[in-house]
Formats: structure tokens, sequence, C-alpha cells
């Protein structure tokens, strides 16, 4: 059986495990960083350009 896995953003699957995708968990703690300094979500969103790895995979149900 296909196993389907949804995998969080800052994150990839190696070896089976989850570990930190670097360039995605430096856009994370900058998210994070923005908010707490009172940004909000849609100035945040307006602000970001962040790097997609286009090989991780996506799996839609």
């Amino acid at each position: 059986m296909k196993k389907i896995r949804n995998i969080p953003f800052g994150y990839m699957m190696k070896k089976g495990r989850y570990i930190a995708e670097p360039l995605e968990s430096e856009a994370v703690v900058m998210i994070y960083k923005m908010y707490l300094n009172g940004m909000s979500l849609k100035d945040i969103a307006d602000v970001m350009t962040v790097p997609y790895n286009a090989d991780k995979p996506i799996h839609t149900p």
C-alpha cells in the first residue's frame, strides 16, 4: 500500500525521517519574527518570497 505523506513546510523527508529543510526553515523563523513584531499575516504574505523546493513531493488524496 502506498503511503501518502504531507510534509510540513520547513521540513523534508530523508531516510524515512523528517529533517529541517534549511531554506524553508529560515523562512519560518522570519515569519515568526515578523508576526511577533506586530505584522499582520497578510502583510507578511505580501513581503515574503520563499524559495520552494520543487523536488519536494506533493501528495493529494
